[in-house]
């Protein structure tokens, strides 16, 4: 399944996805500001959208709307008449979900009518740069708009036979405006604390229930996993070594996070900068420090696809509340960039846990870095993880002191705080192999019973 589109679909950060029947993480995908014109262009990013969308067997939800709404609000304020706009947009709208629609499996998800920034009245303000706040007297003429253009879009969807995923009905107050409570920080997105809502509609729609990563449980043995792991046991003599081997080779994340990956992170960017300029016909050539905001290098597009590009590269999570605005060049975008990128886990992290002496204060901040992240791991690693003990537990008994202080960690960032207790107790048991013996349990007991 993917979820793609606009920022709205924000709402999905926190945490990966998963379908009830299966394990396969929900893909999220945000392209940008899309809108019709994305699709008559053919912008990368609606290039990227179709080809994604023709690949992927199951359900595919896109979230446009929002920036539709601008573009056409922008039309009517310059004297085109409304009926007429929004009759165009009912052809165009046909063909694009028609043609996203080719193979089935496609819904549309209605997206919360954002009001902070008009992009086509403020040429940076794909940058989120700050503006004051609207009035309710000036949020209803574009909320209005959004809620006839919804209902232009929903009945091409009838006809389609397209599915419907809309939430806002229990969102919004009875003058269509979001209630304060449920939205983010930024005023802009849906807060990802109310996922549920757009899970609910999913549920009721497709017919799918999505699990968000939190709410999973973790049966360290499982009935599927067990029986594998006690006939790959006969065959595997375990110890940290055998671990070690097996478990880097599977695991997709960075050996180590270092300068190296910042000056790799600058190379990107300029490539991915003088190319946008070299497609326009420009031969400038740019350096780290050259100013390609002000100068009128990159406009506010330009400079969302570079942020998006190198964050692909990189595998790293949007950040909506970014302002672009003031990293305009690429010494200062790397710089923020790398500041993120170092906090994602490390196969070093693993290595300074198990390696780590607590006891040495030289070595105690590094472990609680590199430990803070492996509370946070995502569901993939995880999952490779809780494998590796059920191969390596054959008689459904914990062998590893590192594995029951690593499962602690785990169900501590879920809060299971009891649950990562009993964890942590037995990781320094004396007939397990490579008990921890430091300090560490005692710190993070202290630290647990208070959160109780």
């Amino acid at each position: 399944m993917i979820i793609a589109g606009d920022s709205n679909i924000s709402t999905f950060s926190r945490g990966c996805i998963i379908p009830e029947k299966n394990n396969e993480e929900v893909k999220i995908s945000w392209l940008g500001p899309l809108n019709s014109s994305f699709f008559i262009d053919n912008h990368p990013s609606a290039i990227k959208l179709i080809e994604v969308f023709n690949l992927e067997q199951d359900w595919k939800i896109l979230s446009i709307g929002t920036f539709e709404v601008f573009k056409i609000f922008h039309e009517i304020k310059s004297g085109k008449p409304k009926e007429a706009l929004l009759l165009e947009t009912s052809h165009l709208y046909t063909r694009i979900f028609s043609q996203l629609n080719t193979k089935g499996k496609f819904a549309w998800m209605v997206g919360m009518q954002q009001i902070k920034y008009d992009i086509y009245e403020n040429a940076l303000a794909i940058s989120l740069k700050k503006i004051r706040e609207y009035s309710r007297e000036e949020k209803l003429p574009l909320i209005n708009l959004a809620n006839e253009f919804n209902q232009v879009i929903s009945n091409i969807c009838h006809k389609l036979s397209i599915p419907i995923i809309n939430p806002l009905p229990k969102l919004v107050a009875q003058d269509g405006i979001l209630k304060e409570e449920y939205l983010s920080e930024d005023k802009m997105h849906i807060n990802s604390l109310y996922d549920q809502f757009y899970y609910d509609e999913i549920k009721k729609s497709l017919g799918i229930t999505l699990i968000r990563k939190g709410f999973i449980e973790s049966d360290i043995f499982g009935s599927d996993g067990h029986s594998l792991g006690s006939e790959m046991a006969k065959y595997v003599k375990f110890d940290n070594k055998t671990f070690f081997n097996m478990f880097f080779k599977a695991l997709n994340i960075p050996e180590l996070i270092d300068q190296r990956n910042l000056v790799s992170i600058k190379q990107e960017l300029i490539k991915i900068i003088n190319k946008k300029i070299s497609d326009r016909g420009d031969s400038i050539q740019i350096d780290m420090d050259t100013d390609v905001v002000n100068d009128g290098l990159l406009d506010s597009f330009d400079l969302l696809e570079t942020y998006t590009e190198i964050l692909d590269l990189l595998d790293l999570k949007i950040d909506f509340q970014i302002n672009l605005y003031y990293l305009n060049s690429i010494n200062k975008l790397a710089d923020y960039i790398f500041k993120y990128y170092g906090q994602k886990l490390t196969k070093r992290d693993f290595f300074v846990s198990f390696q780590g002496n607590f006891d040495i204060p030289e070595q105690k901040d590094l472990i609680i870095e590199s430990e803070s992240k492996i509370a946070k791991m995502d569901f993939l690693v995880f999952q490779i993880f809780n494998s590796l003990i059920k191969v390596s537990s054959p008689n459904k008994k914990i062998e590893f002191g590192f594995m029951f202080l690593w499962l602690a960690l785990h169900q501590s960032e879920l809060k299971n705080y009891r649950k990562a207790i009993q964890l942590i107790q037995s990781s320094r048991e004396v007939n397990i192999m490579n008990p921890i013996k430091d300090g560490r349990v005692n710190y993070y007991l202290q630290k647990w019973f208070k959160l109780l």
